[in-house]
């Protein structure tokens, strides 16, 4: 979360966005994006380490190698029948 503060204050959020009240939503989007999409994009890819982090942890601590083994693949067919 400091590191998401840090990339992109939420004040820096609002700010862009009020200053913006007067366009239409779809010009107030792009301008937002041109503004922080950059460091939108930083702050998105930060999160998916972080989350990926997380999940190894827990998949060490829960000895998931000991509890799920991979015996065969999936046949990609079948489970495409299925959704």
């Amino acid at each position: 979360m400091d590191r998401t503060l840090a990339a992109i204050a939420p004040s820096d959020i609002i700010d862009t966005f009020v200053s913006m009240e007067d366009r239409k939503p779809k010009d107030r989007a792009e301008a937002l994006w041109n503004k922080l999409g950059a460091r939108t994009v930083t702050v998105m890819a930060d999160s998916c380490l972080c989350l990926a982090q997380i999940w190894e942890s827990a998949w060490e601590e829960g000895g998931g190698d000991n509890i799920i083994r991979v015996t065969a693949m999936v046949d990609e067919n079948a489970i495409e029948r299925l959704y």
